[in-house]
């Protein structure tokens, strides 16, 4: 077992790092998006893949071997103008997708001749720009309707997905079956599939059916059965679980796994004991940039030295949750424009302006990054009621909770992988601060800024 502060320094970097499951309608994750850093999306791409079991144990598969790896039926878009499907080459070659189909029983359609190097994956939607708006970049190819002339269309009668259940096979060139998923209420008799189809996964109302992709679980065998399916394999560790557009599944599948030879700094922080003074001078110490997520950031402690340090040349931006219990504050507002005013650039993650559809329920993380090589990681919100004034006489009144500071430039690293992606304005569930926007602007006339004595 380890020591009391290890257990500590673990549970918090799990926090930031550990796989997310849904608690509503928002692998974890998403398959991903194309301007990842680890984007797999290109189908020329060469980089390192997360690939099925068979193609992970020491070869890929046959030479040519494609398989469907995610799939959407009930889209977030009107009239499911997002629906799509997701092909990932497990062979060994490079595979030119002319002459493939996908077929849904009664529509059948002919993919383009697109480059998909071994390993890589490439997505097919119905219509190019609906897709694009839910998941914040374009798909590989699209099959219903030519809304997008940069992306390759697909020939033949588009299939349709019922919402209710169906099927999706993939044919060869020659017309074999090459691979099939059946879902809710499809015909599970059908040839490429054995057993009952796969469900959608609701185990409660906070799971939607809308928006709902089914994926292919990282490391399963191919054995043409709803257990190869994130959705339908019991098994609490792998499986009942789902995804939603815009999850970065295969960029984020993974915590970030770090072997020092020598510790990095750190420093553990008890709030509401010792924590401002800490995170305040760490936030003041920054030469270059700061960037913090967070659910909540209104410390007008905070606030101010975040403004300091714009005036001063530093990059800061920030990604706040645009709906916190009991809504966003007049407190988080004025603290948006003093930082916005300033010279710094704060985004909220929304699900109520035009065409929004918030991929998680909540953005709840809690941390920091400062000149790329120092991460910070909490359990509580940049507020009074955490981290007020220290005091040394045992006084300090405030909720329980801790922070870490890591001087550490790979877990920074990656912290700012998670916040680049969170943070990107091509989804359209990420909105600006703007002055006189009644929800996301500056304050109410009459709001009288709150003091704060460090």
């Amino acid at each position: 077992m380890p020591p009391p502060l290890a257990r500590v320094l673990l549970l918090l970097l799990f926090t930031l790092f550990a796989s997310v499951t849904p608690t509503s309608h928002a692998l974890s994750p998403s398959p991903d998006r194309g301007d990842s850093p680890f984007a797999i999306r290109n189908p020329q791409s060469e980089i390192d893949l997360f690939l099925p079991l068979q193609a992970r144990s020491g070869h890929l598969g046959a030479p040519d071997s494609l398989l469907i790896s995610a799939f959407v039926p009930d889209g977030l878009a009107s009239n499911d103008a997002d629906e799509a499907f997701l092909l990932q080459n497990t062979g060994r070659n490079t595979l030119f997708l002319g002459g493939w189909q996908v077929t849904d029983g009664e529509g059948r359609i002919t993919l383009p001749d697109l480059r998909v190097a071994p390993g890589a994956r490439a997505w097919c939607a119905k219509e190019a720009a609906a897709f694009a708006q839910q998941w914040g970049f374009a798909p590989d190819c699209e099959y219903g309707a030519d809304s997008d002339p940069a992306v390759p269309d697909a020939s033949g009668r588009a299939p349709r997905l019922a919402n209710t259940g169906d099927e999706l096979q993939l044919l060869e060139p020659g017309g074999d079956v090459a691979d099939a998923v059946v879902y809710a209420g499809g015909d599970s008799t059908v040839l490429g599939w054995t057993g009952p189809a796969v469900g959608y996964y609701q185990r409660n109302s906070r799971f939607a059916r809308a928006g709902q992709v089914f994926y292919r679980l990282l490391d399963a065998n191919d054995t043409n059965t709803a257990a190869d399916w994130a959705q339908g394999n019991p098994d609490p560790a792998r499986g009942r679980r789902a995804a939603y557009p815009g999850w970065d599944l295969y960029a984020l599948s993974s915590p970030a796994q770090i072997v020092w030879e020598t510790p990095p700094g750190a420093q553990l922080l008890a709030a509401p004991d010792n924590a401002y003074l800490a995170i305040r001078d760490m936030f003041a110490s920054a030469q270059h940039s700061i960037l913090l997520e967070s659910y909540e950031f209104e410390h007008p402690g905070l606030v101010a030295t975040l403004v300091e340090r714009v005036q001063a040349g530093v990059e800061v931006r920030l990604l706040l949750e645009g709906a916190p219990s009991g809504g966003l504050s007049d407190d988080a507002r004025w603290a948006a424009q003093q930082i916005s005013e300033a010279g710094g650039l704060v985004h909220f993650m929304v699900n109520d302006v035009a065409d929004a559809h918030d991929r998680y329920p909540y953005q709840h993380a809690k941390f920091a990054i400062i000149d790329g090589t120092t991460l910070l990681v909490s359990t509580e919100n940049f507020k009074t009621t955490s981290m007020p004034p220290d005091a040394s006489d045992g006084d300090t009144l405030g909720r329980r909770g801790y922070a870490l500071i890591l001087h550490d430039p790979n877990l920074a690293a990656h912290a700012s992988v998670i916040f680049e992606l969170d943070n990107d304005l091509a989804h359209a569930d990420i909105f600006p601060w703007q002055p006189e926007h009644p929800k996301y602007g500056a304050p109410p006339a009459g709001y009288t800024p709150p003091t704060f004595v460090d």
